[in-house]
């Protein structure tokens, strides 16, 4: 099932909270990126379809980013309903428990590694270009080789 960005953002924000983790909209943005790439080695299909864009800190879901821009670079603490359970939801709690553990620095860093579609689209020369998402799939499965080695 593909679901919408915000109801993924609304997932990792209570669960980083439920940890004492709260995430800013920065790390959530780039939690996001990562929990897509994942998402679609494991599963072969889009987390979400929101737009991705290419913007100077890494990878952006403008929709997301601009419903928590209010925090500006604050812990995001407003839990919300949110309408995804199941098997999917603890696949993507574990997803979520693997990147909060980071910092945003480092996750920034990583998202602005050569070649990754971050880089491919121009990197923070590009702001607003999209990432596609068939840049994101190359990503999944380029990651999904690595690990296999």
């Amino acid at each position: 099932m593909v679901y919408d960005a915000n109801e993924v953002a609304k997932l990792v924000v209570n669960e980083c909270m439920r940890e004492g983790r709260a995430v800013t909209n920065l790390k959530l943005q780039k939690i996001l990126y990562f929990m897509w790439i994942d998402w679609y080695a494991k599963k072969k299909e889009s987390l979400f379809n929101n737009r991705i864009e290419a913007w100077h800190y890494g990878p952006v879901v403008p929709d997301v980013y601009f419903k928590y821009r209010i925090f500006a670079a604050d812990p995001i603490r407003k839990k919300a309903e949110c309408s995804i359970s199941g098997p999917d939801a603890e696949s993507m709690i574990s997803l979520i428990r693997k990147y909060n553990c980071k910092t945003a620095g480092k996750l920034v860093e990583e998202s602005h590694a050569p070649n990754t579609p971050w880089d491919r689209v121009g990197g923070d020369k590009a702001y607003g270009n999209e990432i596609t998402q068939d840049l994101m799939i190359d990503e999944s499965n380029r990651k999904s080789r690595i690990l296999l080695r």
